[in-house]
């Protein structure tokens, strides 16, 4: 894996919580039941960069899969719970209360967490305190003059957990950002993935597995002082990992079985290589 190059945030627009999207998803939610679902695909729900990845190096490899997309960890391990889905992604583990439903999880891949900036962001390289510098407000603006857009995530998302645990200087920087009006927030994977492809000026985190799975043009930031390589992910030294977690029911479908079986040959943890990931637990 190369080094990510680095991207810049913009004064927002006006705080947006996606209730767009969010109300068909509680709706399609609300309206599952405790039964199993129609035979059929393996059906897959779950994070938008796990669903990417995992759509691209199955292909062909497994049962083919059927997926609901825009349902977040939280939404495909509900619907898992409820029978509606064979497999949930996740980049959590089950909660107890999950866990007393029923779900059980097998970690399978992990992927770095990077900046990308919107195409027109001329800047690929930037450092850990130039970065805390964007978020706190101290900088509003690129070298060319054009304004930063930051893309945040809600405050609960593995995301945003992940960069507050860089240190004092980003946690503080990031509730600077989320107290700032105007901010962008993307609820999902894939929307904030659209947003810094649309929004000028625009920098946020994306997994680099949901760029290269989905073949997006967002260029990416090479963190000088925080290089996301190869090497680094595998030693545990690249800080910002997100994990990826396969969740079924106890009693699990033949098909899911084949899919979790699937994932674990060595053929697809080379998939994964080639997707800036890292597999986990191999056969």
């Amino acid at each position: 894996m190369t080094p990510t190059p680095l991207l810049r945030p913009l004064p927002g627009a006006g705080l947006r919580r996606r209730v767009a999207l969010a109300l068909p998803v509680a709706a399609w939610l609300g309206g599952l039941c405790t039964t199993s679902r129609a035979a059929g695909p393996v059906l897959l729900g779950g994070t938008g960069s796990g669903v990417a990845v995992l759509r691209r190096v199955l292909d062909g490899q497994a049962a083919p899969l059927s997926v609901v997309p825009n349902l977040g960890s939280g939404g495909g391990l509900k619907a898992l719970a409820a029978g509606q889905l064979d497999l949930a992604i996740a980049s959590r583990r089950p909660n107890a209360a999950e866990r007393a439903a029923g779900l059980v999880e097998r970690e399978v891949f992990r992927s770095p967490l990077v900046w990308a900036v919107n195409p027109d962001v001329a800047v690929r390289q930037a450092t850990r305190a130039e970065l805390v510098a964007l978020y706190q407000g101290h900088r509003t603006t690129w070298s060319d003059g054009r304004p930063v857009r930051l893309v945040l995530r809600p405050e609960s998302d593995i995301d945003t957990l992940l960069l507050r645990a860089l240190g004092p200087e980003m946690d503080a920087a990031i509730s600077a950002a989320s107290r700032r009006p105007g901010m962008t927030v993307a609820l999902t994977d894939d929307e904030v993935a659209l947003d810094i492809g649309r929004i000028p000026g625009a920098l946020g985190t994306v997994t680099l597995g949901l760029v290269l799975a989905q073949d997006h043009t967002l260029p990416l930031l090479t963190v000088s002082d925080l290089p996301a390589s190869d090497a680094a992910l595998a030693a545990g030294r690249y800080p910002l990992v997100k994990r990826f977690y396969l969740v079924t029911r106890a009693r699990s479908t033949p098909e899911a079985a084949a899919v979790l079986q699937a994932v674990a040959s060595r053929g697809t943890a080379e998939r994964l290589a080639r997707l800036g990931c890292q597999a986990v637990g191999t056969a």
